[in-house]
């Protein structure tokens, strides 16, 4: 599911997951127009917390990402 909606506030809450339910492991769901796009809220939702909550989100995405050798793929 591609995410077209434009970005609310519910997005913006450091609880909300844009990385919920996505398939880090799957190679084509890591490389799609859908990753990009949940990227770009997870970007613009760190403008809105705190430094120690940035570098804690940011840790954990390419954590998550790590697990799945994917790292390289968010930081490019």
């Amino acid at each position: 599911m591609l995410i077209n909606s434009p970005i609310t506030a519910q997005v913006l809450l450091p609880q909300y997951s844009v990385w919920e339910g996505f398939a880090f492991s799957n190679q084509q769901a890591v490389e799609s127009r859908e990753a990009e796009e949940r990227l770009a809220r997870f970007l613009l939702g760190l403008e809105h917390q705190t430094p120690t909550q940035q570098a804690e989100q940011i840790g954990a995405l390419l954590a998550k990402a790590e697990q799945h050798n994917a790292t390289a793929r968010f930081l490019t």
